[in-house]
């Protein structure tokens, strides 16, 4: 965990550009080297954006420091965890390349708003709300409520979409 939130934040000034651009090449690369902690794919030589991965590192982080891991060791690590809770905050509305990692379900490049995505973001919000990642005492993690609450309705909305019937096509 912390080798991935090293590596991640290499990357800090992808979380500032992305916050602003939301473009699929602003997003932090969902794959390091083991070794170096280097990007192994160019920014445009992968679908990188999948706010699910980054939301499960976080998730992963809640889960692991309530348990009495002590991974975020300083306050530059505390900001930059601060910063990823607003990168996948909006995650009900930022089509990402998902859990299958190329996009829509037709496997073709194109993003998508994705129920897995925005599924694992509110979880991993909801764990890491109001945190002190430092210890007790120290600053906390906040959470947008309203991004949590969209998160929700978001969730609903697709659910809802899956649950309509299909008309079926009859051969000709």
């Amino acid at each position: 965990m912390r080798g991935l939130l090293i590596a991640m934040m290499n990357q800090a000034p992808k979380v500032e550009r992305f916050k602003q651009t939301q473009d699929p090449l602003d997003g932090l690369h969902a794959k390091y080297d083991a070794d170096t902690g280097k990007p192994v794919v160019e920014d445009d030589g992968w679908g990188h954006l999948q706010i699910d991965a980054t939301s499960l590192f976080v998730l992963f982080l809640a889960q692991m420091t309530a348990a009495g891991l002590k991974i975020v060791q300083d306050r530059t690590e505390l900001d930059f965890v601060q910063n990823l809770v607003h990168y996948i905050s909006p995650a009900y509305r930022i089509a990402d390349y998902g859990i299958w990692e190329r996009g829509r379900k037709s496997n073709d490049g194109v993003v998508e708003i994705n129920a897995s995505s925005v599924g694992i973001a509110k979880a991993a919000l909801e764990a890491i709300d109001n945190m002190a990642l430092l210890g007790d005492g120290a600053p906390v993690i906040m959470v947008p409520p309203d991004d949590v609450a969209r998160a929700r309705e978001t969730l609903q909305m697709l659910f809802q979409l899956n649950r309509r019937p299909r008309k079926r096509m009859r051969p000709c």
